[in-house]
């Protein structure tokens, strides 16, 4: 009664929550305390147990929003699938599954755009969750391009880890964790990330717009800060 709950559409399953809800343990604290009594024991005890439960939930949610993060800046196709249904996934899976060689079904499981495939997906993911540390590799054959679906056996029953690539899609790497990774400056993790690529030093001025004996210049201070003498080995470490 104290809480003054009432029905609501709420971010608690239980569809209740309290009017102006405190925000911390001590605006709780002072909302159930009456007349300057000390607490119930009981009561004393439930709100140590919210409190902890409220501070768990928060670094849960952290966790998952930085693995989500993650998870999105991959440049593949992950998600965790069972029989039935997609459990989660990041974008680049939901776009391939709802491409040309993968489906869903109607209850949202992974579907083969034949029956061949389907039966060869469903063998697949049945043989991985038979044996958690086994994975299984498919080739799904587009034009002239394969595109590869591999399965892998995680700790979670009746479910398995799904990578799917396109192959239309340029790997590129990505400028931000070359620079990070490498001390590299902003332009120097840029002209990296073409290196990789396969680019001359010509061909990465004219990309970037700026001189050759510029991107010469970046390509030594790459060099330098790899601790490599050729850029040959530069370009095998950064791949």
């Amino acid at each position: 009664d104290r809480l003054r709950c009432t029905p609501s559409m709420s971010r608690y399953a239980s569809g209740v929550h309290a009017s102006e809800e405190p925000l911390d343990e001590a605006g709780w604290r002072q909302r159930l305390t009456v007349q300057g009594k000390e607490l119930d024991p009981a009561v004393e005890a439930l709100l140590g147990a919210f409190t902890r439960l409220q501070l768990r939930h928060s670094m849960l949610s952290q966790r998952v929003r930085a693995l989500g993060g993650a998870l999105e800046r991959l440049p593949v196709g992950v998600a965790v699938v069972t029989k039935e249904s997609i459990l989660a996934s990041n974008s680049e899976a939901e776009r391939l599954i709802d491409g040309v060689h993968l489906k869903r079904s109607p209850t949202g499981a992974i579907q083969g755009g034949t029956p061949a495939l389907q039966r060869k997906i469903d063998a697949a993911i049945a043989r991985v969750m038979s044996d958690t540390h086994s994975s299984e590799a498919l080739r799904i054959e587009r034009g002239e391009q394969a595109t590869h679906v591999l399965f892998v056996g995680i700790d979670e029953p009746d479910a398995v880890l799904m990578v799917v690539g396109d192959p239309e899609r340029a790997l590129s790497p990505d400028a931000d964790i070359l620079r990070i990774h490498h001390g590299f400056t902003p332009t120097e993790a840029k002209v990296a990330a073409h290196l990789v690529l396969g680019l001359t030093p010509r061909e990465i001025a004219t990309a970037l717009e700026v001189g050759v004996e510029t991107t010469r210049t970046h390509v030594k201070h790459i060099l330098g800060k790899m601790g490599c003498h050729r850029q040959v080995d530069a370009v095998r470490r950064l791949v």
